[in-house]
């Protein structure tokens, strides 16, 4: 309850074309659904996106949620390859969060109440081009 699972695209995560369409604009790259439920696993490579924002050309990948009410979530972003950092977005792509080292050792943690609404998260790494490896990302309330 609270993270929308209808969904047009199919996707289970109640994203509309619209809101792939502006996310993707917003950060020029392709961005991922996730909703509350069971961890996704992924990994920075050379194949993705870079920071926008960042001087060190860092990696970065994207992914997306919608809230259908106003609720209390954490996102976890953990990996053992390299320093997590983690972001928050909103639908236009404009920073709201960020945070390094707030879910233990090297990994990032946001907790954070929001609004009805579509998010995104950006995947990070904190140094450079050569912080990459795997990941898992979680969405909980």
């Amino acid at each position: 309850m609270g993270c929308d699972t209808s969904d047009p695209t199919g996707g289970g995560t109640g994203i509309t074309q619209a809101d792939l369409d502006a996310l993707a604009s917003a950060f020029g790259c392709s961005v991922v659904a996730i909703s509350v439920g069971p961890p996704r696993n992924g990994s920075l490579s050379d194949d993705d996106c870079t920071h926008p924002n960042d001087g060190d050309q860092s990696k970065i990948d994207y992914f997306r949620f919608r809230l259908s009410q106003n609720m209390s979530i954490v996102i976890d972003y953990e990996s053992s390859d390299y320093d997590a950092y983690l972001y928050l977005y909103d639908s236009n792509g404009q920073q709201l969060a960020s945070d390094d080292d707030s879910g233990g050792d090297l990994d990032s943690r946001i907790s954070r109440t929001l609004n009805t609404g579509v998010y995104a998260i950006g995947a990070n790494s904190v140094f450079t081009t050569t912080d990459l490896g795997s990941y898992t990302m979680r969405l909980s309330n």
